[in-house]
């Protein structure tokens, strides 16, 4: 669903959402009676997708979710119960006269809080979340996208190709995810390895694929680092390094190297940085790495995999 209209139109995401078997069960609208109405996905859509805090009521709340009274799954697909929806009609944020859960999302996405609620997640997601952006920067981008009809492409297109995505403020300004970490790290080196090694160091991370801890999914950003996932994140990397799975490009860590010009150490390093870090290591620190791959007394493989890790246990290697 999120592949196929993601970029699109937002109004149109959030009532496919509202209707997928999924989300109904998860958010408990399968249980949202006329007589007994379930508040737990009008309080979200409210709250975590369309608008954020201090933008509605408890009252509203309940509006909202009178509308999504009658949503439930039959044969695994959404139906409308029309004997179980209230039709009296209903005030949401102002508005009188709505009656159904099309509408009442209507209102929501409506309101000039929604495209600056939706842009301020994106310009974390995708620039920085080391400091909330100010309106001055949100306004703008907020203006754009509800003159676009909310259609997410083209202020994404705009944030990424702007001077401020490649300006200091967003270049290593955000703090890698386990998965951004290791998925990262063998899509850059043309890498594979045994997935479930990696599913396993993820779950330990604590970013077990496909299983948020809840609706609003991981918290990310400096939720990831404390001195046990900082130690965990480098055994993530030490534990792909090492499984006999692990292939760079269908052979060696060495044939890599070799493909791409990385031979000597001082070219390792500099490829390995160039390629995987937004923030740079300290030049002592590099030169040790290199010295570490020039060392011809060990096996080449096992010292271009241990300088990898080395370089990959760095501070500067958990920024992106």
């Amino acid at each position: 669903l999120f592949r196929a209209s993601g970029l699109g139109r937002f109004r149109e995401l959030v009532q496919a959402v509202s209707r997928d078997p999924a989300m109904l069960i998860y958010l408990d609208s399968v249980t949202n009676r006329k007589a007994h109405p379930n508040e737990n996905y009008a309080r979200e859509v409210m709250e975590l997708f369309c608008l954020g805090e201090g933008e509605y009521t408890e009252e509203d709340i309940r509006e909202l979710a009178r509308c999504f009274t009658g949503w439930e799954i039959r044969r695994d697909q959404f139906r409308f119960n029309k004997y179980q929806h209230d039709t009296g009609t209903k005030t949401i944020l102002g508005e009188e006269g709505i009656e159904s859960g099309e509408e009442g999302v209507d209102v929501v996405v409506n309101q000039p809080a929604c495209p600056r609620f939706l842009c301020r997640k994106l310009f974390r997601f995708f620039v920085t979340d080391a400091e909330e952006p100010s309106d001055e920067l949100i306004q703008p981008l907020a203006d754009e996208l509800r003159a676009n009809d909310l259609e997410i492409g083209p202020t994404v297109q705009r944030m990424l190709s702007s001077n401020l995505f490649f300006s200091e403020l967003a270049y290593g300004r955000k703090i890698r995810s386990p998965i951004e970490l290791s998925v990262g790290l063998l899509h850059s080196l043309e890498a594979s390895t045994n997935i479930y090694t990696l599913e396993e160091g993820l779950r330990v991370l604590g970013q077990e694929l496909f299983y948020p801890p809840n609706v609003k999914g991981w918290d990310g950003g400096r939720t990831w680092i404390n001195s046990s996932t900082l130690l965990g994140r480098a055994n993530l990397v030490r534990q792909v390094l090492d499984n006999e799975a692990t292939r760079f490009g269908r052979g060696s860590l060495t044939d890599f190297c070799r493909a791409n010009g990385w031979e000597r150490g001082e070219q390792f390093v500099r490829g390995v940085v160039d390629t995987l870090f937004a923030a740079e290591p300290s030049q002592s620190v590099q030169r040790d790495v290199a010295t570490l791959v020039d060392n011809t007394s060990l096996d080449e493989e096992r010292r271009r995999r241990d300088a990898l890790h080395w370089l990959c246990s760095l501070p500067e290697f958990q920024l992106g």
